[in-house]
């Protein structure tokens, strides 16, 4: 058994369980960053008052703000 920061202690099929999880969540992130658009930059242009969000796919969303 391993001791957490916070005193608690952890069986070692559960360190080894969260470890593997987290290792997996970590692969799918970085899949999907390369092929799911994401926000690249965002911009509030004030004279139109709209927001607009350019995505990691080239693609521009412009977003009136009320």
């Amino acid at each position: 058994m391993r001791v957490l920061k916070t005193t608690h202690l952890v069986p070692d099929w559960i360190e080894k369980e969260l470890r593997s999880n987290f290792s997996r969540a970590s692969r799918a992130g970085r899949r999907a960053a390369k092929t799911e658009p994401r926000a690249a930059r965002v911009v509030y242009r004030t004279e139109e008052h709209a927001l607009r969000i350019e995505l990691t796919n080239g693609a521009t969303i412009t977003l009136p703000v009320t």
